[in-house]
């Protein structure tokens, strides 16, 4: 499904909702950071103070909403969540960027004295990978020459054949005949200029071609079972990743960076308890535990063990957003994809004077016209851990944070009824579909908490703010009510999340 522009959304449905009263222009027009920090600061009779807040908020909130132009129905039936603080505050924030020097505390404490080499030579393509490549490449042309029926293509296949054979031959060329285990030398490295130093490797290639800005450290042990990598990309985000696998090569399977918002069960044959949909799942095969596979301990153990690696890295504050004992899929040898092994998945997000950072307004990303891929993405912050009887098996640090200043101590806020009447306006309009399908939207949890809003002109700078975020599920429907199957019915998610500050609604695509 085609991504669309909120802004172009919003003129659109207001054209079709003649029945409702047009908000105010500043719901729906962006506002600058610094415009944000003023109205965080003016505490006029317009605004309240988070104790004020706490007397005149109602402790539940329902109510419906129908929009017949728009085709949403929407159902409120939801506890009011307010922090257990004094005073919400506003941050300026950017994303970190690692250094040698700041890596080196995780190098100690999660790989000790392990020996480590270098990633991208331990496994590019060999002469052994290519030759297989080339073979397949010829068999499938020679296939598609036998079962061709208009002969006046075959000059256009034989050009396409000819220039992807003559790049698989200068591949062949310059690769080794077995990949060598070379000592890592611990730093982070250019990807440009790693690739302009090693033209002839292929995964260097692909780090180039993906993020030529980018610079990245990626390390493997000599068992090929232990992984660490660090990754700075202006593209996709900072990551840094340490990953034990039970097999020689392997991984857990991911969905692709950024990381989910939730995680995902899934159900369906032959698939074990509490399995991690990683979008690998396939019916037709018998998934089976890894060698040894044991994960007793309890939860309590697990996050203790997190607790007590985050205080030895030296990270600030984190609290658990979720977790629990899962089965996930890792890739064996043979990449039949078909083990899996069980452990506690954490997750943490940073809390703020008791307020977790939650990050409910969605992920900066910014989108081509050309399709569905996004070409820069901006994800929340976020820390993993996977931990089973064997201890840490996995840590990933997504998108880390650095807290520039604190912009303002005690933040004005819109007052809830205010926050609710923009909520009543403004959810079909965001809510509407393109391709004239429906939605019944239920509301069953309202938040206030923290969430990072981007600057309009700058991709990885911006603020944290004060937000509420109404979370539930939503259904598709058809032109006569009914509802469609969706994948994302069963799932909470943010429906809509509104600036506490100024009452704008923040597009989730935009970050602001």
């Amino acid at each position: 499904m085609k991504y669309k522009r909120f802004g172009a959304m919003i003129a659109a449905a207001m054209l079709l909702t003649a029945c409702q009263q047009n908000p105010d222009s500043g719901i729906v027009v962006h506002k600058d950071m610094e415009r944000v920090i003023s109205e965080a600061e003016n505490s006029d009779d317009s605004k309240a103070n988070l104790a004020e807040i706490r007397e005149t908020s109602s402790e539940h909130y329902e109510t419906k909403i129908e929009n017949q132009a728009l085709h949403i129905e929407v159902s409120v039936n939801a506890d009011v969540e307010l922090p257990e603080t004094d005073k919400l505050s506003v941050f300026r924030v950017q994303q970190h960027t690692f250094t040698d020097e700041g890596i080196a505390k995780y190098r100690e404490v999660l790989l000790g004295d392990t020996e480590l080499y270098d990633y991208a030579a331990a496994f590019q393509k060999t002469k052994r990978d290519l030759e297989h490549e080339i073979a397949v490449v010829r068999e499938n042309y020679e296939a598609r020459l036998a079962e061709r029926q208009n002969p006046e293509n075959d000059e256009v296949m034989r050009e396409e054949y000819d220039s992807l054979m003559k790049l698989l031959e200068e591949q062949y060329n310059a690769a080794p005949d077995e990949a060598p285990m070379v000592r890592s030398e611990g730093r982070l490295k250019q990807n440009a200029e790693a690739f302009r130093n090693d033209p002839g490797n292929s995964i260097l290639k692909w780090r180039n071609e993906m993020s030529p800005e980018g610079s990245t450290l990626h390390e493997i042990s000599a068992d090929k079972k232990t992984v660490f990598s660090v990754i700075n990309d202006p593209v996709k985000g900072n990551m840094l990743t340490f990953f034990v696998s039970p097999t020689e090569g392997g991984a857990a399977y991911k969905s692709t960076y950024p990381v989910p918002d939730r995680l995902i069960v899934r159900s369906g044959r032959n698939v074990p308890e509490n399995f991690i949909d990683h979008f690998q799942y396939d019916g037709s095969k018998t998934y089976v535990p890894v060698e040894n596979d044991s994960c007793e301990l309890s939860q309590e153990e697990a996050e203790q063990q997190a607790e007590d690696f985050m205080k030895k890295l030296g990270l600030p504050d984190f609290v658990l957003k979720e977790g629990g004992r899962y089965a996930e899929l890792v890739m064996d040898a043979n990449k039949t994809n078909t083990l899996y092994r069980t452990n506690y998945i954490l997750r943490y997000v940073r809390d703020l004077g008791g307020v977790p950072l939650r990050q409910d307004s969605g992920t900066k990303y910014y989108q081509e016209d050309s399709g569905d891929y996004r070409k820069n993405i901006w994800p929340a912050e976020l820390i993993e851990f996977h931990i089973s009887d064997a201890g840490l098996l996995g840590f990933t640090y997504y998108a880390p944070l650095d807290m520039t200043e604190t912009a303002v101590e005690d933040a004005a806020l819109k007052p809830f009824s205010e926050v609710c009447g923009t909520f009543e306006k403004m959810l079909p309009v965001t809510q509407a579909r393109e391709d004239n399908l429906g939605k019944k939207i239920k509301i069953t949890k309202i938040i206030l908490g923290y969430s990072r809003i981007s600057e309009r002109d700058s991709w990885d700078t911006g603020l944290v703010v004060p937000v509420w975020a109404f979370i539930g599920t939503s259904q598709l429907t058809d032109d006569n009510g009914s509802t469609l199957w969706d994948p994302e019915s069963n799932y909470e998610q943010m429906q809509i999340c509104i600036n506490a500050i100024d009452g704008s609604v923040i597009d989730p695509t935009l970050g602001y």
